[in-house]
């Protein structure tokens, strides 16, 4: 049975929709925290039809930029932006201060673990998604790009 913390995925579709309506009609005042931690727009290009895919995701700091889990909301399957990366590492992040170019980078071994750690430590859901899942969670940062191209 679904609670409050485990809301069922049509539910979960319903609030990223409202929260990306009032994230773009505020001009990224609004929702810019969830779940105790900041809340970025990533703009990739699909893996296959190289249009544009926005998303709203939780994200922590790191020395090297922003980092981001793909933990699909508990589902043992990458989400669509981490497959769209692997293909094109370019995207773009929108925040509240404004919009930068960057590329990812999957991170790997102890620096996986470390960020792994703290976004368990961020929230209690994703110590719940370790749990569940069989595949590992890709952790990706991102790094400003300087090539001044599109996403």
């Amino acid at each position: 049975m679904a609670s409050l913390r485990n809301p069922p995925r049509g539910a979960l579709r319903i609030v990223w929709k409202a929260h990306k309506i009032i994230w773009k009609f505020s001009g990224r005042r609004l929702g810019t925290r969830s779940m105790g931690m900041g809340v970025i727009e990533l703009t990739t290009r699909g893996s296959r039809t190289g249009s544009a895919r926005t998303v709203l995701l939780s994200c922590l700091d790191s020395p090297d930029g922003l980092v981001v889990a793909g933990t699909n909301a508990g589902l043992d399957q990458d989400p669509a932006w981490v497959q769209n990366l692997r293909v094109d590492p370019r995207a773009e992040l929108a925040t509240k201060a404004g919009g930068q170019l960057v590329t990812a980078e999957f991170l790997a071994g102890a620096d996986h673990d470390d960020v792994w750690a703290r976004f368990q430590a961020a929230d209690d859901q994703y110590s719940r998604y370790a749990t569940m899942l069989t595949r590992p969670v890709p952790i990706v940062r991102f790094g400003v790009r300087g090539d001044g191209g599109s996403p």
